[in-house]
């Protein structure tokens, strides 16, 4: 029998303790919260934070999108700054040491308007007897002054930090907007927004890889070697940068270099495409007994990929080995049906195998699929005039 009780009545958890860490991993770390409000503080990676309190009006009244980046994931200190619906704004100074975190508060004391909002949130963490007219508003400045002498340091380091981490906020920005500029197709945009954030973090490595693919896409092969070999020279261990120069290097006819380039790809753990790509580079070179293994091994690695499949069978009938060069053109069709090129050198495999009713079928279905085909209308004249295609 199971002792365990069922999951409706799962003991709650104990609540954390002010300070304490109740998730952490490379992407952020949460703590606990208790003052001005209970809740819970968030530190991104990228040195965003975020803090919301348990209470939903009161998150409302610490208005949290209106937060400042400071960096201290990476230093250990830093600073935000919380902005009150009524535009109120107090600085939140924090320093985490040995898993814990520890914040103090700095309000912004330069309106009477300030101070008393201040007295309303004081007075929820101070002991009844204390809470008397007037006496907070003492509280208040004695708080604010010795958490300033008490915090300065880290105040001071907060915004040297925020100073000298701009460049890169900036950099990260312009990335991100690089890959929506990619991923809508609109090269020039990307392109132009991968070389801001370049210049903004020099070592940016994504960056300077991606300025040399777009420069790529726009065929500027000359320009995107250069891109490529500036990424390397910060990063060279990285299968896909090798990747890209081989298909540079190809594109201006220098093919030993970019079979050096593919290789090394592979070498430090390319993928299914770096294997496809050398094959392509292979069979240029040395013709298709060579390139076949390639073809396969990619083949392997993502069957799913109807051209790495396609390319097999096309150096197999290259290599007259049509009856297995057949088996993979009906899997590839299997995986892309509307196409016409495929079905076209089915047609061809079956017309070398002497089964032209197949073939036949074969051809008309490529031409259904596309009727402007011209390799596909020449071999439907050729097989018409050896009394094959109708």
């Amino acid at each position: 029998m199971n002792s365990e009780p069922p999951p409706d009545v799962a003991a709650e958890p104990a609540p954390p303790s002010d300070g304490e860490v109740i998730h952490s991993s490379p992407a952020f770390t949460a703590y606990t919260f208790q003052w001005p409000q209970p809740g819970t503080l968030t530190l991104f990676s990228d040195g965003q934070i975020q803090f919301v309190c348990v209470d939903p009006q009161k998150s409302a009244a610490f208005n949290c999108s209106d937060i400042q980046l400071a960096n201290f994931a990476k230093s250990g200190s830093g600073s935000a700054i919380f902005t009150v619906n009524d535009g109120t704004k107090y600085q939140f100074v924090f320093a985490h040491f040995n898993g814990r975190l520890f914040a103090g508060i700095l309000a912004l004391l330069k309106t009477i308007r300030e101070s008393l909002v201040w007295q309303e949130v004081l007075a929820q963490h101070l002991p009844p007897e204390k809470v008397k007219k007037g006496s907070v508003g003492k509280y208040v400045l004695k708080v604010t002054v010795i958490l300033s002498i008490i915090l300065a340091p880290f105040v001071g380091l907060a915004f040297k930090l925020k100073e000298a981490d701009k460049p890169r906020t900036e950099a990260i920005a312009a990335y991100r907007l690089g890959v929506t500029h990619e991923q809508e197709q609109h090269f020039e945009q990307a392109l132009a927004d991968y070389q801001r954030a370049a210049e903004l973090k020099p070592d940016f490595y994504e960056a300077r890889l991606n300025v040399g693919a777009m420069l790529g896409k726009l065929n500027r092969p000359k320009e995107a070697l250069d891109a490529f070999n500036q990424a390397r020279s910060i990063r060279a261990d990285d299968p896909k940068l090798h990747q890209n120069l081989g298909v540079i290097l190809s594109m201006q006819g220098r093919l030993t270099e970019a079979e050096a380039a593919l290789d090394e790809c592979i070498r430090l753990g390319g993928d299914a495409a770096a294997w496809y790509r050398r094959g392509l580079l292979k069979q240029m070179r040395s013709g298709w007994k060579d390139a076949l293994p390639d073809f396969e091994e990619a083949a392997r690695r993502q069957p799913q990929e109807a051209e790495y499949v396609f390319y097999c069978a096309l150096a197999l009938g290259n290599l007259e080995r049509q009856a297995e060069a057949l088996t993979l053109l009906d899997r590839a069709i299997q995986l892309r049906p509307r196409d016409a090129r495929l079905h076209y050198f089915r047609a061809v495999a079956l017309w070398y195998l002497k089964r032209p009713d197949e073939a036949t079928m074969a051809i008309n279905t490529a031409l259904e699929i596309d009727p402007t085909y011209e390799d596909a209308l020449a071999q439907r004249a050729r097989m018409r005039g050896q009394g094959g295609a109708r």
